[in-house]
């Protein structure tokens, strides 16, 4: 639910990005990055606010693993 909200506060239209492919195809690098995270460290998991972080990190790296690999 976060991964919209995060979009949209960079000013990123994801209806441009992605056409009618929906957040959670697999598509979407945050949505990508925030699964990926809280399935490796299950104590941790997803909490709120994780989701600006991961779009930081990729704004700064420009690359899914990178960004994960930071997170």
């Amino acid at each position: 639910m976060d991964v919209p909200r995060t979009m949209s506060a960079f000013e990123v239209d994801e209806s441009k990005q992605y056409g009618d492919i929906p957040i959670e195809s697999g598509h979407n690098p945050i949505y990508n990055l925030l699964t990926a995270y809280s399935e490796i460290d299950t104590g941790v998991g997803y909490t709120q606010g994780m989701n600006y972080l991961a779009a930081l990190l990729l704004l700064a790296v420009n690359d899914e693993v990178l960004a994960f690999v930071l997170l």
